[in-house]
């Protein structure tokens, strides 16, 4: 894949990222986001990201987010690492508790069950499949199937493949 397309497919994934945000939002949770919404001055909304990259992909991503910033003066994403994996999802898990969580978060698909029992993630199904911005077969069919059947839980999307990778045996 080309890096301009490879950018703009993950410029398209945090695009339904922030779809997500949208929908928290909007939701009926009775936990609070720590995000802001648009107010009737048209300020920007505030969308918080937490995510546990660091290093050269951490680089990667906040270029990304800056790029989407400058792209548009409907949103602001404010990306924070949050450590490893581990400590993001330790952090999520305190964040929930004491409602005060981030707009979006980075997590794996084996936390999404207990995000769903607890009642702070929202199902995506109406931004990704319906409507005026969904996406189409032809971006759906860009993701790798197995990544896609992972981001569903009781048979709704409740996230999307970010920071994917398949793993090989190499044998010589």
């Amino acid at each position: 894949m080309k890096k301009q397309t490879w950018v703009k497919a993950l410029l398209a994934m945090f695009t339904v990222m922030l779809v997500a945000i949208l929908t928290a939002c909007g939701s009926n949770s009775s936990s609070k986001s720590s995000s802001t919404t648009k107010s009737d001055s048209g300020k920007r909304v505030t969308i918080t990201f937490w995510h546990g990259m660091n290093g050269p992909y951490q680089k990667a991503l906040n270029q990304i987010i800056t790029d989407f910033n400058k792209s548009q003066k409907q949103y602001k994403v404010v990306g924070t690492a949050q450590g490893n994996y581990t400590a993001l999802q330790q952090k999520i898990m305190a964040a929930a508790k004491s409602r005060n969580l981030p707009t979006i978060a980075q997590t794996t698909y084996t936390t999404v069950p207990d995000y769903v029992k607890n009642g702070f993630i929202t199902p995506l199904d109406q931004y990704m499949l319906k409507g005026d911005d969904k996406m189409s077969s032809s971006d759906l069919k860009d993701i790798y199937p197995a990544f896609l059947s992972s981001s569903k839980y009781q048979g709704k999307y409740y996230s999307v493949p970010f920071s994917k990778s398949t793993r090989i045996l190499f044998y010589n």
